[in-house]
């Protein structure tokens, strides 16, 4: 440790032998990291024997990277706050240490000023409210301050253009006022008067423009002089809901409704949306088709076939209203050159141009016009729902006992979930997971067949409505296994054909199974089971009383009645 800080610290003269300083370099991290522990807790003394001694911002910039500097030279400092108040009209928060966000920004506190009036502008020195702030930096680092307001969403904007790491001149068109760094000093300090006809939040925040980093303040005081409030937020949170945020808010949602943002989705073109738009309508409208069947059937067996139907078609179409809206899906794109071109996850940051006041600096034009495809995760999120319900409702219709009916379950949502980790993985991993969703799907396939013995146990109506249940849901699963090879699989399909592809896979799949269930008929219910007891409960002139009654009974004992209505 001694000698890797001797050479760190020393002069451009110094020699040291070749085997030792490439020790030091390799090692770098590791013995600066142990020093800095091991002087914040032990007498520097005790921490290598270095002439002259060790400066941990010199050693930093040879050693560390610049986002690493910041780490070292609060060297273990804890950041504390508090705060205090003098008098009833006065604040003061002392910070230290204060933590960054976003890339190169420290916010030393958010403040409420009421509206003023003319009497209060008349004598600024006394009667309006009034921040003063000191603010000191460690060598190396500066800090510009930035005085906002909340008005026309500037503190939003400024947060933003904040994370993506945006220069000073971009972030000053939203403040108030600008406190520019003292060359030569640590310090910043000075007041500002505030006044506005409404109440406002004001934020006092630290920038490291020269360096575009975490600004290394290692103290902040900041005074609030409010002369006619508690110094609370009560008066700008009564004014959250003013008429300029509604206006904001209603000409934002308007701007969303337009025609160009709504048919703009990163990865589907327009012609994609579109289609996406008219598979939500067709399965909304079977859907609401289902609910009216369902509401004014009077048969209690033909009512839960018709519910069956609105459970099946009301999850798809909420599917396909998330995926026509831009959500539930990643962007995949093609990076790389020749043979070395691979499928990868979109990163927005490159891809995004940005607009003519505020470029993108880390824009890649190259990377964002290579070839997208859009993953839609959701499509499997629907398919969990509707794989289970149709495997279900085939159980329920043919009596099929608990014990079959669960494996054919897992069996066929485990089908899904190889389906999406397929569809996410972008490495030759992703056709192991295909060949396991195709062997789940034989084990569907299988476990559905033997349906089929309990099917005809109760009659050709129940066994013929089974064998077209049974011939679309198998027909359908199988041809979604197949087309997930040129789609998702290889992508050799465009985004368009994909999604035109599974919307009419979804349509005639799911439309199909709920015709069959609404003209299946109360004969085949396993609900006209219970219609067929109770007409026999009513022929023997009353029923089963469990209760102690027993009125009209056959048997010697309630069970045994039971049994002969059975």
């Amino acid at each position: 440790l001694t000698t890797c800080l001797q050479m760190w610290t020393a002069e451009p003269e110094f020699t040291m032998a070749p085997a030792t300083s490439a020790s030091c370099h390799s090692r770098a991290r590791p013995i600066l990291f142990i020093w800095l522990l091991c002087v914040s807790i032990l007498p520097p003394s005790s921490c290598g024997d270095s002439h002259p001694k060790p400066d941990p911002l010199k050693i930093s910039d040879k050693v560390l990277s610049p986002m690493t500097r910041i780490f070292a030279a609060n060297a273990f400092h804890v950041p504390s706050y508090k705060s205090s108040h003098p008098d009833p009209s006065t604040t003061v928060n002392s910070l230290k240490w204060p933590l960054c966000f976003g890339k190169h920004a420290t916010i030393l506190g958010s403040y409420c000023v009421p509206a003023t009036t003319p009497e209060q502008e008349a004598s600024p020195k006394t009667k309006l409210p009034r921040l003063s702030f000191s603010v000191e930096t460690a060598r190396g680092s500066e800090a510009t301050l930035f005085l906002f307001d909340d008005e026309d969403d500037k503190w939003t904007n400024f947060r933003t253009d904040t994370f993506a790491n945006k220069s000073c001149a971009v972030l000053s068109k939203y403040a108030n006022v600008v406190v520019p760094p003292v060359k030569g000093s640590q310090r910043i300090s000075g007041e500002r008067s505030l006044k506005g006809k409404e109440a406002h939040l004001w934020h006092v925040v630290a920038v490291d423009c020269a360096r575009r980093t975490c600004p290394n303040v290692t103290s902040a005081n900041v005074t609030f002089f409010h002369p006619t409030t508690d110094g609370s937020r009560e008066a700008c949170s009564a004014d959250a809901m003013s008429f300029t945020t509604l206006k904001s808010a209603m000409v934002e949602g308007w701007q969303a409704l337009s025609l160009r943002n709504v048919l703009n989705i990163s990865g589907v073109s327009p012609f994609g949306v579109v289609l996406l738009y008219l598979a939500f309508v067709l399965f909304t409208v079977l859907s609401l088709w289902c609910w009216w069947r369902a509401r004014g059937e009077k048969d209690l067996s033909k009512r839960e076939l018709a519910q069956a139907a609105f459970y099946l078609a009301t999850v798809t179409a909420l599917c396909y209203l998330t995926m026509a809206t831009g959500n539930g899906l990643l962007v995949l794109r093609k990076v790389g050159a020749g043979r070395g071109q691979a499928w990868a996850y979109s990163s927005a940051v490159i891809a995004t141009r940005g607009d003519k006041q505020n470029p993108n600096p880390f824009f890649d034009a190259k990377y964002a016009a290579a070839r997208t495809y859009p993953m839609f995760f959701v499509r499997d999120a629907a398919w969990l729902v509707s794989v289970w319900l149709m495997l279900h409702y085939l159980a329920w219709f043919v009596g099929l006992p608990v014990a079959n009916k669960q494996m054919a379950q897992f069996a066929g949502v485990g089908r899904v979930v190889c389906d999406l980790a397929a569809t996410s993985i972008m490495g030759g991993a992703r056709w192991a997971f295909w060949v396991l969703e195709l062997i789940l799907l034989v084990v569907v396939v299988v476990e559905v067949n033997n349906m089929k013995a309990f099917a005809m146990r109760r009659g050709k109506l129940v066994t013929g409505s089974y064998g077209r249940l049974r011939t679309v849901a198998l027909v359908s699963w199988g041809v979604g296994t197949v087309l997930w090879v040129p789609c998702a699989g290889a992508k050799a399909l465009s985004s368009d054909v994909d999604v035109c592809a599974y919307a009419l896979l979804d349509l005639a799949s799911v439309g199909a199974f709920t015709y069959v269930l609404l003209n299946a008929g109360s004969d085949t219910a396993p609900a006209t089971r219970n219609a067929e007891n109770q007409r026999l409960t009513e022929s023997a002139g009353g029923g089963v009383d469990f209760g102690g009654s027993r009125t009209g009974m056959r048997g010697e004992d309630d069970l045994g009645d039971l049994e002969d209505n059975l």
